[in-house]
Parts: structure tokens; sequence; C-alpha cells
């Protein structure tokens, strides 16, 4: 099982085509009801979000190494 498999099962499940800001409740109350996660993990979703709502980073214009190194700095988010 992929993630990015799982990831497109929560999506279907949520009916929705894409995961952003402005659906995640939706996506958090249609999808992730049942998907039980850490409590590790759930921090790191919800510093994720906090990091992207407040952020203004232009993320299509960074390079690969430049998007590693932003994504990285949030605490659960490791190196790959």
């Amino acid at each position: 099982r992929s993630t990015k498999g799982i990831f497109r099962k929560l999506l279907d499940k949520a009916k929705l085509s894409e995961l952003n800001l402005e659906n995640f409740a939706h996506f958090e109350e249609h999808a992730l009801q049942d998907v039980k996660l850490s409590m590790n993990k759930q921090e790191t979703i919800s510093d994720i979000l906090e990091i992207w709502s407040r952020n203004q980073i232009d993320w299509e214009r960074l390079d690969e190494i430049e998007v590693k190194k932003e994504l990285s700095s949030i605490k659960g988010i490791g190196k790959w």
C-alpha cells in the first residue's frame, strides 16, 4: 500500500479531487473520521496546516532542494 494510493482513497472517500486549505475541514470530517492516527501524526498535520495557512512561500518558484528544506523544517517530516 503506497502512501499515494492511500491518500487517493481518502480523497475519494471525501469526494474531493484535491486537498487544500479551503476543503480540509470537509476532508477531515469525511475521510479522516475513521482513520486512527497517532498523536504525533495529528500534531504534524496541524503544524503543516498552520504553516501552510500563514506561510507566503511561492512553492512553484522553489527548486526541489529548497522545497525539501522547507518541508523538512516541520516537526514530523523527515528527509526523504
